[in-house]
């Protein structure tokens, strides 16, 4: 398997940026955990740039000199609490005539590595971005004079670590997905079916849960008599485990918001009432 730092570390050799080795080899870190379809995508050097690519767009990359000098990441939206005085964000050209954009997040100063590997929320954003590139013309387009000296990511990294993601980030990115798929016209829904597998693809998810009292979750249920405390109606139907009214267990104040886990935070409900209280609009 190849060395990524030591690709990075023979390229900065005469580029007075030597200093800053640990902030580049850290960022495409970075990128090796959060980019997808890693098959698909290469990493290596240029005269001036580091970079990845996929299909015909680069995803990130480092630019030593000339009108585009600096640090590039593509993101999947533009990110309102970046300082300008830090950080240019503009469209993908490519991409300004489509429903679903793309954008740039660029900075010239090499020293805003620092913040930018440890934003949760910019690379959250990159990670989102490569599905959408799925949905372009840059998917399936491969210029030979774009990834000359480059190799594809799992040359240099072990997968699959890297389709792991958290559930929320999965969650919200599906969210999103959805609701610019609202936004584009029915002709343009059609055809974007067309170009999705019939069989959806598998990654593995990760996510946090709460170790819960299963005392309270069985007074509640007791408390309830097989009745829905918010609509007052019967359970919908009988468990078939173990025969008794099914009603789902909901903390008035979230766990997640510092609420506890005891009986007088949890109500019984129907699985209407459930997803009513997390989805409805009152």
């Amino acid at each position: 398997m190849k060395d990524y730092k030591e690709v990075i570390n023979k390229w900065i050799i005469n580029k007075k940026i030597k200093n800053d080795a640990k902030l580049l080899i850290n960022f495409f870190r970075n990128g090796f955990i959060f980019t997808k379809y890693p098959k698909k995508t290469y990493f290596g050097s240029s005269d001036f740039s580091l970079s990845f690519i996929i299909g015909g767009i680069y995803l990130l990359a480092y630019v030593h000199k000339g009108n585009d000098k600096g640090i590039w990441m593509l993101q999947d939206r533009i990110h309102s609490n970046l300082k300008d005085d830090m950080f240019n964000q503009h469209e993908v050209k490519s991409t300004k005539n489509l429903k679903i954009k793309l954008y740039w997040l660029h900075t010239q100063n090499i020293k805003n590595l620092d913040f930018i590997n440890e934003n949760d929320e910019i690379w959250d954003s990159y990670h989102n971005a490569l599905d959408i590139i799925k949905t372009t013309k840059h998917w399936n387009f491969i210029r030979e004079d774009f990834i000359k000296n480059k190799h594809q990511l799992t040359t240099f990294w072990q997968y699959p670590s890297i389709e792991i993601l958290s559930k929320e980030s999965f969650d919200e990115s599906f969210q999103k997905q959805l609701e610019d798929a609202k936004a584009i016209s029915v002709n343009e829904l059609k055809k974007r079916i067309l170009k999705y597998d019939r069989k959806p693809e598998k990654i593995e998810v990760s996510t946090y849960t709460y170790k819960r009292n299963p005392y309270v979750v069985i007074e509640v249920l007791n408390r309830s008599k097989g009745i829905c405390e918010l609509c007052k109606n019967k359970a919908p139907f009988i468990r078939k485990s173990d025969g008794t009214p099914y009603l789902e267990i909901h903390h008035k104040i979230p766990l997640s918001e510092n609420g506890e886990d005891t009986v007088e935070n949890t109500i019984a409900l129907c699985p209407n009432c459930h997803r009513k209280l997390h989805y409805g609009s009152n």
